[in-house]
Order: C-alpha cells, then structure tokens, then sequence
C-alpha cells in the first residue's frame, strides 16, 4: 500500500474514533456536557392569571426614581405591585392616565421579598394608563429588589372553575433568643409611627463593654441610637435599619472597658400594617 493510501486510512480511523491526531500525540474524545449540571428554576411565583404584566423595573441603588411607560392601549380597573429578589422600601407611587390626569394610591410602605400590594382600585371604571412613576430604595443589607406592575380588567378577569389549593402552612415560629450571660437594661414599646424612648439606667446596669437590641411583636424601624456613658461621653453606633420581628442587632463594642451607661435615646417608629414593636436593650460584661 502506498504512503498517500496510508495516510487516506489514518484520516478515516481518526474520524470513527472520534479522536484527532495533532503533532505530539493523539487527543480523546471531545467531553460532553456535565451530567450533574441542572439549570436552576427557581421557587413559587404569585399566580398572575387574570391579570397583565404592565411593566418591570430593577432598584438600581439605595434610592431609585423609575418610569413604567404603558404602550398596551386597554383599560383596567385595578393595579398590583409584585416585589421580587430582595426586599424593598416603597415611597411614593404615581399613576397617569391618557388624558392626562394625575394619580396617587398613597403606597407608603415597606416590602418583604415575594410580597405584593393588595389590589389598588383605580378611580373610575375601565381607565387608560400611560405612564406610572415609582420612588423607591433598597433596604440595608439586602439586594437589588425587583418591582413588576400588574393590570386587570374586570370585564375580562378569568373565573376559575376549580377551587383554588389551599395555602401553605405557616413557617414555624423563629426561635426566641437565648439571653443567657446578658443583663436586661430596660424594655420600651413602641405607641406610634414614629416615636422616641429613653432607658434610664444608671447604677442599676452596673459596668458593661458590651449592649445588644432585641426588636419583639412587630417589625420596627430605629432612625437614631444615642448612648450617654460616664463620664459625659457620647456614643453613636451605626444601628440605623429596618428590624424584622424577633430579630435582634449584633453585639456593640462600647468604647473603652467596663462603662456605666447613664442613658440611651432611641429614635424609631412601627412599619405600615404591622402592630406595636416592643425593644429590649441589654448589656455584657465580658469578664463575667
């Protein structure tokens, strides 16, 4: 057999096998996709049946103004806000219609992850949207939240014909804080929106390097968080945040060892459809 017939059978085992010669060596099979990659799917949505998708918006920074434009040319009697990705903090929402009438549903309001709004009534029957402004902002220590509108039309709202399924239990209560080794500084609740305690301590808290806020009932929000230790010293930790019920702040290191706390001024306020928060204030002493 020649050297080009050689060659020519060479080729073909090389194209069979699956294999390619190369100078140095021949190389395997190309590898296939992994058999363990599965692409995610992600959990539960709101069922939309019924309604239509007007538009969507990402929070981009802490504070976010966005326009929804609406270029669908039906009429709707209701509205709904689908908060997605993260939690969210709503301050002002805004709805024109096509004649250019302008709109507020008064949607102050703090939103958890897969929360929703309830269904807005808009004013008027079957009414044409052209745009909707939002003012809104990510909450502390959370992600870029997702905000998508709905829209529904009363003549055409689908009826279902089966029962809708039950809703999911409840998750379990959180677990109550262990309090073991901390000393109950004072307990404050909280009457109204926004509202400003002080804990009178003094002598009784004794020497502490160390205080921690447990937020109990309701979610909470703490604007301010002043500390006056002996001496006349100021201390201001960063504890500006939005609290969910039965959480707490991490340990604050007070300046210095062993201080007397004289007092603290607290500044915050209950959030939009909760009830009233209760706030414990505790101190360590680290030595014992």
């Amino acid at each position: 057999m020649n050297r080009i017939a050689l060659i020519a059978l060479a080729c073909s085992l090389a194209a069979c096998t699956g294999s390619a010669t190369v100078a140095g060596g021949t190389t395997g099979p190309r590898p296939g996709p992994d058999p363990a990659y599965q692409p995610s799917t992600g959990g539960p949505r709101w069922d939309s049946t019924g309604w239509t998708l007007l538009g969507t918006q990402t929070v981009d920074g802490v504070r976010d103004r966005d326009v929804i434009n609406v270029s669908r040319r039906a009429r709707w009697d209701k509205l709904t806000l689908v908060v997605s990705d993260s939690d969210l903090k709503l301050l002002d929402m805004n709805v024109e219609f096509a004649n250019g009438e302008r709109w507020s549903p008064k949607l102050n309001y703090h939103f958890r992850e897969g929360q929703r709004s309830r269904a807005i009534d808009l004013p008027g029957d079957d009414r044409q949207i052209s745009k909707i402004e939002l003012l809104y902002q990510n909450t502390p220590g959370g992600g870029r939240a997702r905000v998508e509108i709905y829209a529904k039309d009363l003549r055409t709202a689908y009826v279902p014909t089966t029962p809708p399924p039950r809703d999911p239990p409840p998750p379990p209560p959180p677990m109550a804080w262990d309090p073991t080794g901390w000393t109950l500084l004072g307990s404050q609740t909280v009457d109204g929106k926004k509202d400003k305690d002080t804990f009178a301590i003094g002598k009784k808290g004794g020497t502490i390097d160390r205080i921690m806020v447990v937020v109990k009932d309701s979610d909470l929000e703490i604007t301010d968080f002043v500390v006056f230790l002996d001496g006349g010293t100021k201390f201001e930790p960063k504890v500006k945040h939005a609290f969910r019920e039965n959480s707490r702040t991490r340990a604050i290191d007070l300046p210095g060892n062993n201080r007397m706390i004289q007092k603290i001024n607290v500044w915050y306020s209950n959030l939009p459809g909760g009830g009233r928060a209760s706030v414990e204030i505790y101190g360590k002493d680290s030595r014992r």
